[in-house]
């Protein structure tokens, strides 16, 4: 037993076993736990497909403990939680998977919706111009809907909580003596501009503050472009803004969650500029990913892809 034990430090990389038989049972636990996770993360990160999802959280600055926090606080089934691992880990029967990786012989790996592009997991839930039409649109504003609604029941124009994914259209604009929401309405401003359609623009009537908020899902390896390019685009219509409600402070609020769940840290703090949202940051930001989450996983069903087991 004692060899055994020796054994297995050193496979974990513990050193030596009687420094470990000196710490307490809690401690000599925690040691265990964090190398036997080290050991795993690092022969994960050797699998050339299997290890493509994580080395985009590692290495685009995404926060582990956010993109993996639906697994604590979504409330998925045991099932959909394989499939998403599935899909993180790349084993989707797409065509090009097929081909390459099953090696089935097929005439033609190109998407089966645009005809254009290699199909590829990526390519159907980020970079299809034909599901861009539809579906990428509906779970963008599933996971939009949850802000919308949580900020309705807070600045009092709904007087009981709505749940988010109820069918029905929202109104552009919603008002009372708080607060002005406006809904994916396009403003009417001096000069033409390019974007001036943000999705949700709030108007705190109190402190005289304008949110704009932009949200959007595109693929894990995306998320600090698409951060910085609507940043980017959007400065013409804040100043635009400031010029029509004067008195008024105008900010803007990006929000970007990967199609498979992936988040920056700077979610949560950008979320929490909204007073409204400050206590709640990360209850909505799990509620966000967890209905990006599932629009993507929507979207690969009626696909009819299935899970390929090796």
């Amino acid at each position: 037993m004692y060899e055994a034990a020796i054994y297995a430090a050193r496979t974990l990389g513990l050193g030596e076993i009687n420094a470990l038989m000196e710490l307490r049972k809690e401690e000599f636990k925690s040691v265990i736990r964090n190398a036997e996770e080290k050991l795993l993360l690092g022969e994960l990160m050797d699998k050339s497909m299997h290890s493509v999802f994580f080395k985009h959280v590692r290495d685009h600055g995404l926060s582990t403990q956010l993109t993996f926090s639906f697994l604590k606080s979504a409330g998925l089934m045991s099932e959909t939680e394989g499939f998403i691992f599935a899909c993180q880990d790349g084993v989707i029967n797409t065509l090009e998977y097929r081909s390459k990786v099953l090696q089935v012989q097929l005439p033609d790996t190109s998407c089966r919706r645009c005809k254009q592009h290699p199909e590829t997991l990526m390519h159907l839930l980020s970079a299809c111009p034909v599901l861009a039409r539809g579906a990428y649109i509906q779970r963008h504003n599933a996971a939009l809907r949850v802000l919308y609604y949580y900020l309705r029941h807070c600045y009092g124009i709904d007087v009981t909580p709505v749940l988010p994914y109820l069918p029905g259209d929202i109104p552009q604009v919603v008002e009372n003596d708080s607060c002005k929401i406006y809904w994916n309405m396009p403003f009417a401003t001096t000069r033409r501009i390019d974007h001036n359609k943000p999705d949700i623009v709030l108007f705190d009537k109190a402190t005289r503050d304008i949110y704009v908020i932009e949200f959007s899902a595109p693929a894990e390896y995306n998320i600090s472009a698409k951060e910085e390019h609507k940043r980017e685009i959007y400065q013409d219509l804040l100043f635009e803004i400031g010029k029509l409600y004067p008195g008024y402070r105008v900010k803007l609020v990006v929000l970007i969650v990967g199609v498979l769940g992936g988040m920056k840290q700077s979610f949560v703090s950008s979320l929490a500029k909204v007073p409204a949202c400050s206590s709640k940051a990360e209850f909505l930001a799990v509620r966000m990913q967890k209905a990006v989450i599932l629009g993507s996983l929507r979207l690969l069903r009626e696909m009819t892809l299935a899970c390929c087991d090796h």
